[in-house]
């Protein structure tokens, strides 16, 4: 099982319940989604966002740098164990 987490850096998780998978590629799915989402968030507003995705595409760090104290987003893929 493969549960997608997001947060601000520093902070406990947003949500108790993350959303559960039972496949990678389905995780990474809604992952990408979720990443998508707060770009646009952040276009809407005429922010400047970058986005660093990990080599094996289970963690996207989105930050805004037009906004001088933003800290940022995880998102992130983590593996269940059985």
């Amino acid at each position: 099982m493969f549960v997608v987490i997001e947060n601000t850096p520093g902070y406990l998780p947003d949500d108790d319940e993350p959303a559960e998978f039972d496949t990678l590629a389905a995780a990474r799915m809604y992952a990408r989604q979720r990443v998508q989402d707060l770009r646009e968030f952040h276009w809407d507003a005429g922010d400047r966002v970058r986005v660093r995705v990990s080599d094996d595409r289970r963690y996207w760090f989105v930050v805004c740098t037009t906004r001088e104290h933003d800290l940022g987003r995880v998102v992130e893929i983590v593996e269940e164990p059985a």
